[in-house]
């Protein structure tokens, strides 16, 4: 019983692994360090977690059943498998455990009927911890800084000329639709992150 539980708990963490990954990566590769312990956030790590875990103990059943299909090297390995489940968790969500017909029409019920339940409100409620965090890391640099046009002075001096011309064209025309201080630097904040938004208005006192 172990031997089967410990390669089911690394799909389990491998999952939860990738999903922090991609999420951050994605959708917050800049401000991604203002929602670690972001419960939301976690819940929805977890949730794919529990996916894979499901799919690695459902394994067998699932490939002999056609609903499955893996194929690579390697596969015979519980540790293998719990690495392809593990990152592959989004994949599981899609498979369909049921079909209800009525008439002509057919309903497949599956994990991703239950997960788009709570998924929508769980990734809305990781925008405003984000936001929340934004707001919060931006305010004290703010009020040192309350001069908007310095503030855009400030920013646009500091696009790195590595990126490409058009990315710094647009970023520095969103920057001068900005009417508010916190707004402009918080904007800036997402778009290049702690450690040159540090660097450009100085470390909190």
């Amino acid at each position: 019983m172990t031997a089967m539980w410990l390669p089911a708990l690394c799909a389990l963490t491998i999952a939860v692994m990738f999903t922090w990954t991609e999420l951050r990566t994605s959708k917050y590769p800049n401000t991604g360090f203002l929602i670690r312990w972001s419960k939301p956030f976690w819940a929805y790590c977890l949730t794919y977690g529990f996916i894979a875990l499901g799919g690695f103990l459902l394994f067998d059943l699932l490939v002999q059943k056609g609903q499955l299909k893996v194929q690579g090297l390697g596969l015979e390995s519980a540790y293998i498998r719990a690495l392809v489940v593990g990152v592959s968790s989004k994949a599981i969500m899609q498979l369909n455990l049921f079909t209800v017909t009525s008439g002509s029409s057919s309903f497949p019920i599956g994990v991703k009927t239950v997960v788009q339940l709570f998924e929508p409100f769980l990734l809305r409620l990781i925008d405003l911890d984000e936001f929340n965090g934004v707001r919060e890391f931006v305010e004290p640099y703010a009020a040192r800084f309350p001069n908007l046009e310095e503030v855009k002075t400030k920013v646009k001096q500091n696009i790195p000329t590595s990126f490409s011309q058009e990315e710094r064209t647009a970023f520095q025309n969103e920057i001068d639709k900005e009417t508010q201080v916190h707004e402009a630097m918080e904007r800036f904040l997402r778009f290049i992150g702690k450690r040159t938004f540090v660097r450009v208005f100085g470390r909190k006192h």
